[in-house]
């Protein structure tokens, strides 16, 4: 009985402390790891750049001679130039983005395509989502090679293949 009123008395003394949200604990962990914060900063910059480029603020002209062929680092072509004379930092701020739109489109679709036949196995349960689960246990024993192949085969080239009424720019 004294413990019981011991520790009672010891909650009373002790101020309340709001407890903090899981974002203000991850941010807090964040900044502590210098070599997150650093890929955090660096993968912000590649975002940033390539949500420009779409845009069309910076490397809208990529693809046009700048140079000679081959031509070096320095001032005026940062990256230097390829073989067609063409800027290698303009063409990699263009890879950025469509690297980053492959990316979306592909987190979009399979998102999509996940939360349907979650909600559709969880709702229903039973056969439903045993034969959800047979589908998805199918397609993930296929390796991701073969089966983007056959995916691409399908569709054509491009990322707008297989995608009526979809452009990008």
């Amino acid at each position: 009985m004294e413990k019981v009123e011991t520790l009672i008395k010891v909650k009373k003394e002790k101020p309340e402390e709001k407890g903090k949200s899981l974002w203000i604990h991850a941010w807090e962990q964040l900044k502590s790891d210098k070599y997150a914060l650093t890929a955090m900063i660096i993968v912000g910059l590649y975002t940033l750049l390539a949500f420009l480029s779409w845009a069309g603020a910076v490397a809208s002209d990529w693809d046009k001679q700048f140079s000679d062929t081959y031509l070096s680092p320095g001032l005026d072509l940062l990256f230097g130039a390829d073989l067609f004379g063409r800027s290698v930092m303009l063409k990699t701020i263009k890879g950025a983005e469509v690297a980053m739109t492959v990316g979306f489109i592909a987190a979009t679709i399979s998102m999509t395509i996940g939360v349907f036949l979650g909600a559709i196995a969880g709702y229903f349960g039973g056969k439903i989502d045993e034969l959800i689960v047979w589908f998805y246990t199918t397609i993930a024993s296929i390796p991701y090679i073969m089966l983007i192949i056959a995916i691409s085969y399908i569709s054509g080239k491009g990322l707008q293949s297989g995608l009526p009424g979809f452009r990008l720019n």
